[in-house]
């Protein structure tokens, strides 16, 4: 089957040049059979930051009502990868543009002192140059629209809302977010929990898609649906708490 998928994304390759959006001619491995959509929770990603180092700051959003996106990655089943698939096209600042408000809204950087920019080239390096064989991510600019616009039609924070899931002191059963999502979107995700000084946070929420770019059960890929260290409860923080 491999052999065969190389093929056929050499195929694409040559058929996006002629479309005139050319791949670069050095070809890598584009070999993936699933794309992973990893949403990460702010404030947990900016609690984890500080506990790293107590003189590090967050540039958290105003109105922290969303997941923001962490990226969009081609994986093959039961392993991880393919990853820096090519050195080509080069990470432009000025081909985001025309999405960079949308980017600052929902794709932020939010490790304080640390630039967006370098965040956003580091995804299209590592991911987004293997995701360009699929024509919906064939660009720089459709590569993070397409992955902003997967953020807004999969609401993670509005379907755990709308099942009584919302940030708080409390703690919530792994089972009851996994379920809320599972209902809301109709296939089964996987909960990503950040496991540190004895709290089990919610960090991300994990979506599959094929390469139509159709959501699919995360568990048909060979991924787990739930990544919290066999426990039992995670807390959804609603404020930073670092010890």
């Amino acid at each position: 089957m491999k052999q065969n998928s190389s093929y056929i994304d050499l195929f694409l390759v040559v058929l996006l040049c002629h479309s005139g959006c050319c791949l670069p001619v050095e070809y890598g491995d584009f070999n993936f059979d699933y794309l992973l959509f990893d949403q990460h929770w702010p404030i947990t990603e900016c609690w984890h930051w500080k506990s790293l180092n107590t003189s590090n700051s967050c540039s958290l959003p105003q109105v922290q009502n969303a997941f923001f996106v962490h990226g969009l990655w081609p994986s093959q089943s039961g392993t991880k990868g393919p990853n820096n698939c090519s050195n080509q096209p080069k990470f432009d600042r000025k081909a985001l543009d025309p999405i960079l408000s949308r980017l600052k809204q929902r794709w932020a950087n939010i490790h304080g002192g640390t630039d967006d920019y370098s965040f956003w080239s580091h995804e299209w390096k590592k991911h987004g140059t293997c995701a360009q064989v699929l024509e919906p991510f064939n660009s720089e600019l459709k590569y993070f629209k397409g992955s902003l616009d997967l953020n807004a039609l999969y609401d993670v924070y509005g379907a755990l809302a709308e099942y009584g899931i919302k940030p708080a002191t409390q703690s919530y059963a792994v089972d009851d977010v996994l379920n809320a999502v599972m209902k809301k979107f109709g296939k089964a995700p996987q909960i990503y929990c950040l496991i540190s000084k004895g709290q089990v946070l919610l960090h991300s929420v994990r979506l599959c898609f094929d390469r139509n770019i159709k959501l699919i059960d995360c568990s048909s890929v060979g991924v787990s649906a739930k990544n919290c260290g066999g426990k039992k409860t995670l807390q959804y923080l609603n404020k930073i708490t670092v010890d």
